[in-house]
């Protein structure tokens, strides 16, 4: 039986650099393919952020161009992340809560942003109270990415949070440690949701 290969583009669109590496991915193995780097010549405004993203794209040896999805990371001032303790409460009792309680979190209103969450077991804390960690970020900024993405030609895959995705490479790639259950990724029901990675701490 063949295994299935999966390919991943991933693009950071910096403040003079766009840069992007190709993954090849098994059940077993991450291989690096490739890695480039494009100067943005700002002259052009926001054309010359397309066109790079464009010639960083063209020099990555990947078979279909104009079906590949790329996958962005954000940071800054405009994504806020958020480690809340409430009294235990249920998935659903979380969604409700946080329609009231994201706007006092974050500062900005919920038309304004893109957020999700993940309630984490942690035994750090007391069995009364429930952890939630909140990520969002202002829509502008992802609908600013996303765009620059497809003026290139390209779709987007998913948007994440710059160090979660540092995160999610260690445990990837990183040593073995133990733990319960490995950092995963929820993906809100928004076109280009946040990424929160999110680990149950080990007993002990």
């Amino acid at each position: 039986m063949f295994e299935k290969n999966t390919e991943a583009i991933g693009l950071e669109i910096g403040d003079g650099l766009v840069k992007a590496l190709y993954v090849q991915s098994t059940p077993k193995t991450n291989k690096l393919i490739d890695f480039t780097m494009v100067d943005v010549n700002f002259r052009d405004g926001r054309q010359g952020i397309v066109n790079a993203i464009k010639e960083v794209m063209n020099r990555l040896p990947l078979k279909q161009k104009n079906k590949t999805k790329i996958n962005i990371s954000v940071s800054g001032e405009s994504v806020m992340v958020r480690d809340i303790h409430w009294p235990q409460m249920s998935d659903e009792e979380i969604r409700k809560a946080l329609k009231f309680e994201v706007e006092r979190q974050v500062h900005y209103k919920t038309d304004e942003i893109v957020f999700d969450y993940y309630s984490v077991m942690d035994k750090s804390i007391a069995e009364t109270k429930t952890r939630v960690i909140l990520v969002a970020a202002k829509k502008d900024l992802i609908e600013n990415y996303v765009s620059l993405v497809e003026s290139a030609g390209y779709g987007c895959g998913f948007v994440e949070v710059d160090t979660f995705s540092l995160l999610n490479c260690f445990y990837v790639n990183g040593p073995k440690l133990p733990r319960k259950r490995p950092w995963r990724s929820l993906m809100s029901g928004w076109k280009s949701p946040i990424s929160i990675l999110s680990k149950e701490r080990s007993s002990g």
